[in-house]
């Protein structure tokens, strides 16, 4: 009998690579891609970010690990979002503090 071959949802994984959306690797590389897009000037301060269905299909990944995405961007202060409105750049560089 030959072995069958397992299909994840998410673009980019390869046989035995977990799927992992909200928490694991492929939520990290669309939330770091996402700083590194604000910090760079591709989303400069007081844009809006691209709809979450175009980020989903964009980085292959659920739209679930978008929202959650955007959820954690959010929280770090680094979006704000309005249902219906979509979500504006309101932070465009990391903040880091000295250790005093």
């Amino acid at each position: 009998m030959a072995e069958r071959k397992r299909y994840v949802r998410d673009v980019g994984h390869r046989e035995g690579q977990q799927a992992t959306d909200g928490g694991g690797r492929e939520f990290d590389r669309v939330a770091d891609e996402l700083r590194h897009r604000m910090t760079g000037g591709v989303y400069p301060l007081g844009s809006l970010m691209p709809a979450q269905r175009d980020l989903a299909q964009e980085f292959g990944v659920s739209r679930d690990t978008v929202q959650r995405v955007l959820r954690e961007l959010r929280n770090e202060g680094w979006i704000e979002s309005r249902q219906g409105s979509g979500s504006r750049v309101v932070k465009t560089q990391r903040i880091q503090f000295s250790a005093a």
